[in-house]
Parts: structure tokens; sequence; C-alpha cells
């Protein structure tokens, strides 16, 4: 199923406004587009999450994470941003 919809996100100074396809793919086509086909714990992992989404128990928000790990847990911002080499596209994208 594909859906389209409008995303922006903030980039530095300023904001990135794109256009983005979205289509339900599985976990192993997702680690596949991703370049880690081979990762069993990602797979396991993004199992779980699935499953969890779907029975409800990521609808609230705890301190169950940072009472476990001792650190909070990351913004999707933090997350891209710790991780910006893996978002980043190997040339210029134009508009017209």
């Amino acid at each position: 199923m594909k859906r389209r919809a409008y995303f922006s996100y903030p980039v530095d100074a300023g904001l990135v406004e794109a256009d983005v396809t979205f289509a339900q793919v599985t976990v192993t086509t997702f680690l596949e587009l991703i370049g880690e086909p081979g990762d069993t714990a990602k797979l396991k992992h993004f199992e779980a999450v699935i499953i969890d989404q779907q029975e409800g128990r990521l609808a609230g928000v705890t301190d169950t994470a940072r009472r476990i790990t001792g650190q909070s847990l990351q913004t999707v911002e933090e997350f891209v941003n710790e991780h910006r080499s893996r978002f980043e596209l190997p040339y210029a994208v134009t508009t017209g």
C-alpha cells in the first residue's frame, strides 16, 4: 500500500521540505533497503516493536527506559542528528 505524504524536518539552520512516498514493507525488506540485510538483532528488534505497536504498548510514556539505561530516550531529531550521514543524499537534489 502506497501513501503520499508531505514531510518536512529541521536541518541545521533551515527547514528542508520534501515530498515523500511511503510504502509499507516488511522488516526484512526494510533492512535490505538500509543495507543491513543480515542484522538479526535489528530484525528481532523491529519485529518486537511492530508487535508492541499493535498491542498498544507504545501509546503511553513512562520512565522505564531511563531507569533501566540511566539516560533518557532520544527524540527522532536527536537520533537523526547523531546519525546524520545515514540520512544525507550523496548528490544534490533539485526541485523543478
